[in-house]
């Protein structure tokens, strides 16, 4: 297993069914995470089947700025109108995205050619890339979890009676056959958003609990 942590000063995760104003994921999709480990590993055959994720993080704040397009025509030189766009940013953002595959040594081998998550402005400040083991456990010292307060995604159909912060319908993986022959299928997931606290202090009495501890103390939890 992998964990690797991603810095970045700003980003933008687009939410792609609103166009104006343009908003953020409050994390990176699982889409853009599969999108980045098929890039560095020369696009080899990684997906939601062989490859499973787990995906915390945190920033600092949010921004809005405005983008201003000048539209002009053709039929009308000279003259051109305003397209106004509030955009969201995150600003300070740190992830930390655990790892599952047969691609692990690939991954690992090809880490520094990631240069940017998300748009092509978002560029990726640091990367770090830990080999890791897991620990399953239905109790822990809440003292001890690294990323105790940090935002989380988890699964929706297994954790649909806790309260969260959030629920997102995100795109979680591109079917690849279908986009080398030009076509775009998506296939996405339901998950909630919330807080690693508030996970650990709901799942903490439960008999069968499905977060995870690495050695270094990250909680985490699989999203496929």
């Amino acid at each position: 297993m992998l964990r690797i942590e991603i810095y970045q000063q700003n980003a933008c995760y687009r939410i792609p069914e609103i166009g104006n104003p343009i908003l953020t994921f409050p994390l990176v999709p699982p889409s853009t995470i599969f999108g980045l480990l098929r890039y560095i590993t020369s696009y080899s055959s990684i997906n939601k089947y062989n490859t499973k994720i787990a995906i915390s993080g945190i920033y600092e704040s949010k921004i809005r700025h405005i983008i201003t397009n000048h539209i002009t025509g053709i039929s009308d030189k000279g003259k051109y109108k305003s397209n106004i766009i509030p955009t969201e940013e995150l600003f300070n953002v740190k992830h930390i995205i655990h790892i599952e595959s047969n691609f692990e040594n690939k991954i690992n081998e090809c880490i520094d050619k990631a240069t940017r998550l998300g748009r092509m402005e978002d560029l990726i400040n640091k990367i770090e890339i830990i080999t890791s083991s897991e620990k399953k456990s239905n109790s822990c010292d809440l003292s001890e979890i690294k990323n105790l307060n940090y935002y989380i995604y988890v699964p929706f159909d297994k954790f649909e009676s806790m309260n969260s912060l959030a629920i997102f319908n995100v795109p979680l993986d591109s079917d690849k056959d279908l986009l080398d022959k030009g076509f775009l299928k998506t296939y996405r997931v339901k998950l909630l958003f919330l807080r690693v606290q508030r996970l650990l202090l709901n799942q903490i009495n439960q008999t069968k609990s499905d977060y995870c501890i690495d050695k270094d103390g990250y909680c985490y939890v699989w999203i496929n």
